[in-house]
């Protein structure tokens, strides 16, 4: 596939500017804004309904495709909020669901803090921050804090649980390949949305149609193989859900938060598992990090 037009990128870029000036709305803003005159709001709307119909792309105007990927992008200053409620079949007979959630800082250090609730077991919260990894044990109110090296990342890993018969699973991923190494063009570590923008790099994605799809408006995109399944919003081309076929189930993800919030000193906390637990006792203690993380993953 080819690159995006540099008058895409140049558009993008003004519409994630946009974006950071609004908390109050979960998707992104899609206006243009011009740095060399002030524009009412309603000039920019009418602005940017010409620009998409009417040349700003020029003759080519970016597929289907393109801009499900533009709208996955992030920039420098902003915290990315997503939340995913996965299902999947395990190819033995049973299923698996859990709930993920995640706040990301966009620039360094990207601090990080993951929510999730697997099946029946508890919720468990961590974060990271440089080689920093912090744990929240519920159980004795304790933040445990350990610093190592990192350890690289693999796609699917942030996810496991067992089902009834204590066998472990984790989500299924094609190849099982280790997630994309960060870069300061995309430092985000949420592995579903990786595994997203490399169906739509690949050059292997069409559009598949239309549909009415979770309450939205959407457009179905799928890999040529048949594999991997992604569903947007039709007018906003925000996540809606991510579906992966192996030889072993399937899985699903549904996006029931994608949001980008500006990361200034009110926003902050929310990656901070210390912040979040504000009376609770703080423990830099790595073999006590590890016992905590022992008891709260007993399966890995």
């Amino acid at each position: 596939m080819n690159s995006l037009p540099a008058t895409l990128i140049d558009f993008r870029a003004q519409l994630e500017a946009a974006a950071t000036r609004d908390l109050s709305r979960r998707r992104r803003t899609r206006t243009a804004v011009f740095s060399s005159s002030v524009v009412t709001l309603a000039a920019v709307g009418v602005v940017a309904a010409v620009a998409g119909h009417a040349g700003v792309f020029g003759g080519h105007g970016p597929s289907i495709v393109e801009r499900a990927s533009a709208a996955l992008a992030v920039t420098g200053g902003t915290i990315l909020h997503v939340a995913v409620v996965g299902e999947q079949q395990n190819g033995d007979g049973t299923e698996s669901k859990w709930r993920d959630e995640s706040w990301q800082s966009t620039s360094q250090p990207y601090e990080r803090r993951q929510v999730e609730h697997v099946g029946t077991g508890p919720t468990t919260e961590a974060g990271s921050v440089g080689d920093a990894e912090t744990l929240y044990d519920a159980a004795t109110d304790t933040v445990f804090v350990r610093t190592e090296p990192a350890m690289p990342v693999v796609t699917g890993k942030v996810l496991r649980w067992k089902n009834a018969q204590g066998k472990t699973h984790r989500v299924i991923v094609m190849g099982g390949r280790p997630a994309p190494p960060k870069k300061e063009t995309d430092p985000i570590e949420e592995p579903f949305r990786r595994e997203v923008l490399e169906l739509l790099r690949s050059g292997d994605a069409h559009q598949a149609g239309r549909l009415t799809f979770a309450g939205h408006d959407a457009i179905r995109i799928v890999g040529n193989d048949g594999a991997l399944t992604y569903f947007v919003d039709a007018k906003t081309y925000d996540p809606i859900e991510f579906r992966t076929r192996g030889t072993g189930g399937g899985t699903s993800l549904r996006f029931v938060v994608y949001e980008k919030l500006p990361l200034t000193d009110s926003t902050r906390p929310l990656l901070s598992v210390e912040a979040q637990h504000p009376g609770a006792t703080v423990r830099h203690d790595s073999a006590g990090f590890q016992a905590a993380q022992n008891r709260l993953f007993p399966h890995g």
